[in-house]
């Protein structure tokens, strides 16, 4: 979290490049990482979080517990959305 370009000005409770991100506590109305997810995963690849949020594992875990159905039918609904806007 040392290496996070905003570490010496930033007031998130939960580092996602904490190795100890579990044991933190985030109370309500308290700040959250701004650190772009492309730069937090690149800091944090060596951690086992891999530099995501709580809430971005969580959904990848969600995803990865989909059928291959599910995905494929998810993932041509979105490119029927995008070719209509």
């Amino acid at each position: 979290m040392y290496r996070c370009p905003r570490y010496n000005f930033c007031n998130a409770p939960i580092c996602p490049l904490d190795p100890d991100y579990k044991l933190r506590v985030k109370l309500k109305g308290e700040d959250t990482c701004k650190m772009e997810k492309s730069v937090r995963v690149r800091l944090g690849e060596a951690l086992p979080n891999k530099g995501k949020k709580p809430e971005e594992l969580r959904a990848e875990k969600a995803w990865k517990n989909k059928t291959t159905e599910f995905k494929e039918s998810f993932v041509r609904n979105g490119a029927k959305r995008l070719a209509k806007s």
